[in-house]
């Protein structure tokens, strides 16, 4: 139920217990409670602070406000914070980040600023001529454990093909670990990055594990590759590896 509705359930039966005692002063005294209680939730539902006082506390950036999940959901086209109120998971907690300092999500065109093997930052001339895809995976998806090496071996096979990895780890850390432990030459979206949340949103991919922050709206899970022309941003084809394994290799 919206806040504004259950801080009214709370004030309804203050109300009865006023007309049952109709004494001036109780009146006013209930009166001002509900007004306060209204108040406060209109407050909090508008300037959209609940998430973060809802948030558990043991989040690396628990207590950091979400902002409006209208907003941030944007134009990306995704309820990528419908559940923005029980925010508390390393997700979550990346996605916030992003938020705050992007101040919402205009979904621009492109990839953005990418990052190779060892963190150097690059551009997208670096793909230029090669088929490009997103590569959506998390170290801690035993899917995702199985699939990569057989990712590794195809573009072994293929150097005309670029893969952008697209990070759902829990960490910074982990997600350099994870980084190293992929193709030399690939590339990745820079972790907590604005252009990390907008393009799971954008491409409506991501773990179960990130309903929290992107609910339950997607259309793969992981691991998933999207090919993308990487100068517009466009898709070009799903390749959905949580469903179909390596044989998705075939239709890139």
């Amino acid at each position: 139920k919206p806040l504004w509705m259950k801080m009214a359930h709370l004030a309804f039966p203050a109300a009865l217990f006023a007309t049952r005692r109709p004494s001036r002063h109780g009146v006013v005294v209930t009166a001002a409670g509900i007004a306060a209680a209204v108040g406060t939730a209109v407050a909090l539902q508008s300037a959209a602070l609940w998430p973060a006082l809802a948030a558990p506390r043991g989040g690396a950036f628990a207590g950091v406000a979400l902002g409006s999940r209208r907003a941030a959901v944007g134009s990306a086209g995704a309820a990528a914070a419908a559940a923005a109120a029980g925010a508390g998971s390393p997700e979550a907690a990346s996605a916030a980040a992003a938020a705050a300092s992007s101040g919402g999500y205009s979904n621009p065109k492109g990839l953005g600023p990418l990052e190779d093997a060892v963190g150097r930052q690059v551009g997208v001339t670096a793909l230029t001529g090669k088929s490009v895809a997103l590569y959506f995976a998390g170290a801690w998806c035993p899917m995702c454990q199985a699939f990569t090496p057989k990712l590794k071996e195809f573009m072994g096979k293929h150097p005309e093909k670029a893969v952008v990895f697209v990070s759902s780890d829990f960490s910074e850390d982990a997600f350099a670990t994870h980084r190293a432990a992929l193709g030399a030459d690939w590339l990745s979206v820079p972790f907590g990055s604005e252009a990390l949340f907008r393009l799971k949103a954008q491409h409506r991919a991501w773990g179960m594990r990130e309903a929290s922050v992107f609910g339950g709206d997607r259309r793969s899970g992981l691991p998933t590759l999207v090919v993308v022309d990487p100068v517009t941003g466009d898709e070009l084809k799903l390749l959905d590896a949580e469903s179909k394994g390596p044989r998705v290799l075939g239709e890139w």
